[in-house]
C-alpha cells in the first residue's frame, strides 16, 4: 500500500502545484533571482492497513538549486543512491533512474518562485536553524508546510490521509542546509553518462544550452 503515497508524497515535495489541496500557488521567476543552495532532507513515509499491518519507508534526499533556478533532486535508500530528479530554468522536468543511468523527460512547467496564499500563515516555526512560515494543506490530505519564504525553500511538509481502509502518513523535513559553498551550474544538471530520453517535440525552444 505504501506505493499509493510516493505519486503525491513526490509532487508535494518537489513543490508542484496540487490542485485542491490548498498548497501555495506559483508565479512567474525574474532571472538571476534565486538563492542557491545544498540541502539535506529526510522523507518518511508509512502505511497502516485496518488490520494493524504498517509499511515504513524512509528515504534521504540531497537537494541543490543553483542561481538560475535549476533544482536537482537525489534520493537515497539504505545509502545507495537510486532516483532523483531534475527541474532546469527551462522547465523541463526529467525523472533520474541512477540504477539504469536514464534521463527520462516528464513534464514540462514553468521553473516558478513559489506565491505564498493571501491568508496569514498559521504560525513560523525553526527547522535545522531556519525559519520557516506555516500554512495548511487543504483537500484531499490534511498536514502543514513550512515554508523559508525569504530564499522560497520548503522546510517542512507533512500531510496525513485515509484512503479506503489504509492509513498513510508522509513526512519530508530538512535536517541541514548550506547556502555558503558556491553550487556550480553542472552540479546541478543530467549526470555523466546517463542516456537522456525526450520525445520529438520535447525539448522547449531556447534551452539549446540544457541539451
Amino acid at each position: 500500500m505504501l506505493r499509493l503515497t510516493l505519486p503525491l508524497a513526490s509532487a508535494l515535495a518537489a513543490g508542484l502545484l496540487m490542485d485542491g489541496l490548498g498548497m501555495p500557488q506559483v508565479q512567474p521567476a525574474p532571472n538571476g533571482t534565486w538563492v542557491p543552495f545544498t540541502a539535506r532532507y529526510t522523507e518518511t513515509s508509512t502505511s497502516r492497513d485496518s488490520a494493524g499491518h504498517q509499511t515504513n519507508q524512509q528515504v534521504a534526499i540531497v537537494e541543490t538549486r543553483s542561481k538560475d533556478g535549476s533544482l536537482l533532486s537525489v534520493r537515497s535508500e539504505n545509502g545507495q543512491v537510486t532516483s532523483g530528479s531534475l527541474w532546469d530554468s527551462c522547465g523541463q522536468m526529467f525523472s533520474l533512474d541512477y540504477l539504469q543511468k536514464r534521463a527520462v523527460l516528464s513534464r514540462q512547467a514553468p521553473r516558478e518562485h513559489t506565491k505564498m496564499p493571501s491568508a496569514p500563515p498559521t504560525g513560523t516555526q525553526t527547522v535545522a536553524g531556519v525559519s520557516c512560515l506555516v500554512y495548511p494543506i487543504r483537500g484531499a490530505v490534511a498536514g502543514t508546510t513550512c515554508h523559508d519564504v525569504v530564499n522560497d525553500i520548503p522546510l517542512r511538509i507533512e500531510w496525513h490521509m485515509n484512503s479506503g481502509r489504509v492509513q498513510q502518513n508522509y513526512q519530508k523535513e530538512l535536517t541541514s542546509i548550506d547556502f555558503a559553498t558556491p553550487v556550480d551550474a553542472s552540479m546541478v544538471s543530467i549526470p555523466a553518462g546517463f542516456t537522456k530520453l525526450v520525445p520529438d517535440s520535447g525539448s522547449p525552444l531556447g534551452c539549446a544550452a540544457k541539451k
